[in-house]
């Protein structure tokens, strides 16, 4: 027989096991492009992608969830996100959106500037970092499909002249990075939009190291 103690602490070591298997048979699913069902199926370019998610919500919902500053926080808590006089929502053409972005020697900085937006159907935004040009292009599309159901689709392409001043001209980051990144997000989306919590401690904390070491693992081109 275990003592409590002892007991306890094999309860928290097959707690700690027990989630990172889940971690790792959801990232290897993601490699092997077998995703949860409620994914569409992407599309990865060597410098865009498409891809989209079914929500069980109103698309009114999702739209609250890209536009409102606290839930656009918890869609993506590495971004810190603020607004023009502490505006609390970004949904008319033109609204800016900054964020900033701790990295290993600083912070990085920029602004997502809202660029069409149609209420409760799209929400197009250009990133442009407060250093260099603007970086890409994000653009969610919100489609009825049917009551309480909506089909978000995400699209989002890269600057030719923001890569080559990353130095990552060339690369395939958007299958080793982007994808697996989009997928966090999207589900955690459709958490927000179905009332849930956003993601996982363990989720956040990949989404804090990604943005962190991106661009910096893939470059290959010369500054």
């Amino acid at each position: 027989m275990f003592s409590m103690k002892e007991s306890s602490h094999r309860f928290a070591l097959f707690m700690i096991l027990a989630g990172a298997s889940a971690c790792s048979s959801a990232a290897g699913a993601e490699e092997t492009g077998q995703y949860e069902p409620f994914f569409e199926k992407f599309k990865l370019n060597e410098t865009s992608l498409t891809g989209g998610i079914h929500i069980a919500a109103p698309c009114s919902t999702s739209w609250k969830v890209l536009t409102q500053l606290d839930t656009l926080q918890k869609l993506g808590p590495h971004l810190h996100l603020t607004t023009e006089n502490g505006l609390k929502s970004a949904e008319k053409r033109g609204d800016l959106v900054h964020f900033s972005v701790d990295k290993p020697n600083g912070t990085t900085t920029g602004t997502f500037i809202l660029a069409s937006p149609v209420p409760y159907y799209k929400v197009q935004a250009v990133v442009v970092p407060d250093k260099g040009p603007w970086m890409r292009i994000q653009e969610w599309i919100m489609n009825p499909e049917g009551e309480n159901k909506c089909l978000v689709t995400y699209n989002e392409a890269y600057n030719q002249l923001w890569l080559k001043a990353a130095g990552i001209e060339g690369t395939d980051f958007i299958a080793k990075d982007r994808d697996h990144h989009i997928h966090v997000i999207l589900r955690r989306g459709k958490n927000l939009a179905e009332g849930k919590e956003a993601g996982s401690p363990e989720e956040t904390a990949y989404l804090f190291d990604d943005a962190r070491n991106f661009p910096e693992r893939f470059r290959t081109a010369a500054k």
